[in-house]
């Protein structure tokens, strides 16, 4: 159940197809983290060793000129 709401079952228990599909939740998780994580250094590269403005520029209640 959901919020108490009873679901219906889409599909039967099948142990094969909950290995596959617990992969590809891994695999879309650490992908999702790995990208997070180069945009977050990406960010620190421009603000720290180019010291250019994108980190700045990307900062909420900032306006854009």
């Amino acid at each position: 159940s959901l919020l108490g709401i009873a679901l219906p079952l889409l599909v039967g228990a099948d142990s094969d197809l909950a290995d596959q599909l617990d992969l590809y939740h891994s695999v879309a998780s650490w992908t999702l983290l790995a990208t997070a994580a180069a945009h977050i250094g990406a960010a620190l590269f421009h603000h720290f060793v180019r010291h250019d403005s994108v980190l700045t520029s990307m900062m909420l209640g900032r306006r854009q000129r």
